[in-house]
């Protein structure tokens, strides 16, 4: 996550950005990571979907499909994850 958050700002001395991904809609988002998360086991499916929406990489409803979720019930999941990372001492690998 920590490099595709790093590359979508990136921009030339011009200001072209210089990542495709920084002006995909988000029906082209979720075709790119389709097969990155149809392997996964639904728990970390979860947890890489809700970085990609904490991210600002996909809307709410584009990530809860691609989670396999209802709406309501993928952002309950990530106010979940978001209330059990703050409650976890610095360094935690819990």
């Amino acid at each position: 996550m920590a490099l595709l958050d790093g590359a979508k700002d990136e921009k030339s001395e011009q200001g072209v950005p210089l990542n495709y991904l920084s002006s995909a809609t988000p029906q082209e988002l979720l075709t790119a990571f389709e097969p990155l998360v149809a392997g996964l086991k639904p728990d970390e499916k979860l947890k890489l979907v809700a970085s990609l929406f904490k991210g600002g990489w996909l809307p709410s409803g584009e990530a809860a499909g691609l989670a396999g979720l209802d709406e309501a019930i993928f952002l309950d999941e990530v106010s979940k994850q978001t209330k059990g990372q703050k409650a976890r001492p610095a360094g935690s690998d819990i």
